[in-house]
């Protein structure tokens, strides 16, 4: 229901999305310095002119609490100007900026998410000129990971999905009121039933499991192959980041491995996000 933007602006995702994503290489050791100096390297490398247009910050860039007022904050630790600046130095490089948040109370890292905070989050995006969100799916009480002591968490029946479908739609539609445009959403769920009805609330949605080797893009294009049809302008199944062949990355593949991966993905037109060491991106990787 979110492919056109509010001011007239072309479909959001014609195309599979492309461009960075910071949790391969960082996890949480996340700072604008080392993201800067991502971002300066890729454009460099001339990857925006290469379509590879957004640049998205994953989990750890907010505070463990929120402000007095209730809003997310930028951890001061790695971001003690705030985000907005770092925003706009990410813009002038050629980027789309994104960020991340979690449909449930808190993200995967244990840092406050947006479950009954959802316009005052896109609020705050929108102040930064956020163009992506990645909203990803850990710790929802309704259909999530298992949560302790937390009745019902661990499973999903399918009056879950229909919540959880329904906490994409609220934030959507907040990012599209506080924007006045289309934001694209990444749904990150993990799940092939998001496939079915993604695109009703978002452009992009993860169908597995985290692709961490390759045993992980084997299983991750079998379960992509089934679900073609849910593909084309306007939204795509994703099957995950590239993880790409360069060292010092937490996650590599073989070079042949790396390469298959993102033959594989471009024929089966997924999302071309890049997770890996971008400054010891090989000349191997870089050709690719």
């Amino acid at each position: 229901a979110w492919p056109l933007g509010g001011t007239g602006e072309a479909m959001l995702a014609q195309l599979p999305p492309m461009g960075y994503n910071t949790w391969n290489d960082f996890e949480c050791n996340i700072s604008e310095a080392k993201l800067l100096a991502a971002a300066t390297k890729l454009a460099e490398k001339g990857f925006p002119k290469l379509g590879y247009r957004y640049f998205v910050i994953d989990d750890c860039w907010m505070a463990r609490t929120r402000d007095s007022s209730g809003n997310l904050r930028p951890d001061p630790a790695g971001f003690p100007d705030g985000m907005a600046g770092l925003a706009e130095k990410v813009r002038a490089l050629g980027f789309k900026f994104g960020i991340y948040t979690d449909r449930g109370p808190s993200t995967c890292a244990g840092r406050p998410a947006s479950l009954g905070h959802e316009e005052a989050d896109a609020k705050l995006f929108a102040s930064w000129g956020v163009e992506f969100v990645k909203n990803d799916g850990c710790w929802d009480p309704d259909c999530g990971v298992y949560q302790g002591n937390v009745k019902g968490t661990g499973i999903c029946t399918s009056s879950g999905r229909r919540e959880a479908m329904k906490k994409y739609a609220k934030m959507a539609e907040a990012l599209q009121r506080s924007s006045g445009r289309s934001v694209l959403q990444a749904l990150c769920g993990w799940q092939p039933w998001y496939a079915p009805g993604g695109r009703k609330v978002g452009q992009m949605w993860r169908i597995g499991a985290d692709v961490r080797d390759w045993p992980g893009v084997y299983e991750t294009t079998r379960m992509m192959e089934q679900l073609v049809e849910y593909s084309g302008p306007g939204g795509w199944s994703d099957p995950d980041m590239l993880l790409g062949s360069s060292a010092g990355a937490r996650l590599t593949l073989t070079q042949v491995q790396a390469r298959a991966q993102f033959s594989l993905w471009a024929i089966m037109g997924a999302p071309l996000m890049l997770g890996l060491r971008v400054l010891n991106m090989s000349p191997y990787d870089l050709e690719t």
